[in-house]
């Protein structure tokens, strides 16, 4: 399965539903536009595809009113937490930015991630390959 880059029109929504406001840090992930607030993934583009971040109730109510899925980057890896926005909602702006705004609000409640640095990143892996190796030799 080949990965296919978002189209300038997808794009360009994307830019336009990423709220505006001094928490949100924009990244690039995979090659896919994100929206990231408090280190937390809230709103982001994956192909041709808009996905969205959101509280459990709130995953509710998209899966039940408008029959949103799972966001699924690849088969067999569905996402619990993101949903993708279903294209009833990408064509009306006013209802996509209060659903972006409510990703918004949830990525915001949620403990701030931390960033891994590259040598708490190493010494976990030094210290899970030591593990092996004890355990093969034992």
């Amino acid at each position: 399965m080949s990965w296919k880059q978002s189209s300038d029109s997808m794009i360009e929504l994307f830019e336009r539903m990423v709220p505006v406001d001094r928490r949100v840090e924009r990244r690039t992930m995979f090659g896919c536009q994100t929206g990231f607030a408090n280190g937390n993934l809230f709103l982001g583009l994956h192909e041709n595809r808009l996905f969205i971040r959101l509280s459990e109730d709130d995953r509710a109510v998209l899966i039940k009113e408008f029959k949103a899925k799972a966001f699924e980057p690849m088969p067999g890896r569905k996402s619990r937490d993101t949903l993708v926005v279903p294209d009833r909602i990408t064509a009306d702006p006013a209802t996509l930015r209060s659903w972006c705004e409510k990703a918004l609000s949830h990525a915001l409640s949620l403990p701030r991630k931390v960033k891994k640095t590259v040598a708490k990143v190493t010494k976990a892996k030094n210290a899970k390959n030591a593990t092996y190796a004890r355990k093969a030799t034992t």
